[in-house]
């Protein structure tokens, strides 16, 4: 009875250290360094200043790369949601036609790199014509 009380010990403690390992591959492989998150964040910076450029430049098919061409892109935006990526480029495209010039200008950006390839930007962003 002893050798049966001891088994359940042993495969509890192996459990419970097993369990905690695979808790620490967990978080290891789900958070970034301080080196990669700053990384993140410089690129996400670059990038918006890129498309802030080609607005003021008025290059309407550079400024389109800032967004994702996938399929399963979703922006919603002063109140109005497109479904895909063509409804917010027909949108952008007509916007662009009639204007003569136009200054595009970021707000405080807040870049949260939440995995290497993941991150969220919240910020606000000027058009005046």
């Amino acid at each position: 009875m002893k050798n049966i009380g001891y088994l359940f010990f042993s495969m509890g403690f192996l459990l419970a250290i097993s369990c905690q390992q695979e808790g620490n591959n967990s978080i290891q492989n789900c958070c970034l360094s301080s080196a990669d998150s700053l990384s993140i964040i410089n690129e996400i910076i670059v990038a918006t200043n890129n498309y802030a450029i080609a607005n003021i430049n008025m290059d309407f098919d550079k400024a389109a790369n800032f967004y994702d061409s996938s399929s399963d892109f979703k922006l919603a935006e002063n109140g109005e949601e497109y479904a895909n990526w063509d409804s917010l480029y027909l949108t952008i495209k007509n916007a662009f036609q009639p204007l003569d010039s136009v200054n595009c200008i970021w707000g405080e950006r807040n870049v949260i790199p939440l995995k290497p390839d993941a991150a969220t930007l919240y910020s606000g962003l000027s058009f005046r014509t």
